[in-house]
């Protein structure tokens, strides 16, 4: 089962899906949530506008305590993007979605993201990230 931790508003499309998913309406909240469980999911969807700073800083918090995990987040964005926002998109690789996105594309990202971390955990039982790893 693939588990992700959805960081905004709308988890709830998710739930006929099968999926484990944790949800949080914040940046805080979710890295309370990372906390939790080590680390180990196999997506973050996650909103660029939160009050709290949002995807972007969710981003930057996972490349300096959970390295290489902010390589498996989606962001979900509305029309309207700021120049900052608008640069950072533009300088990473993972998919972004715009509002209203279509929700058989995101949970085959997901699925796709999650049965590639089943195959590496098969082969590398003992590697797991955790915080401030450097795998």
């Amino acid at each position: 089962m693939s588990r992700i931790l959805f960081v905004g508003e709308g988890a709830r499309q998710l739930d006929p899906f099968g999926l484990d998913v944790s949800t949080a309406v914040s940046v805080r909240d979710a890295v309370a949530a990372l906390a939790r469980n080590g680390g180990e999911l196999d997506a973050i969807i996650c909103d660029l506008h939160l009050a709290d700073g949002g995807g972007i800083k969710l981003y930057r918090f996972l490349e300096a305590e959970y390295p290489g995990m902010q390589h498996r987040m989606v962001f979900l964005r509305g029309p309207a993007l700021s120049p900052r926002e608008r640069e950072f998109l533009r300088m990473i690789t993972q998919p972004v979605l715009e509002k209203p996105y279509w929700i058989a594309g995101l949970i085959a990202i997901v699925r796709a993201w999650s049965m590639r971390r089943r195959r590496e955990r098969l082969a590398h039982p003992s590697a797991t990230i955790t915080a401030n790893s450097t795998r």
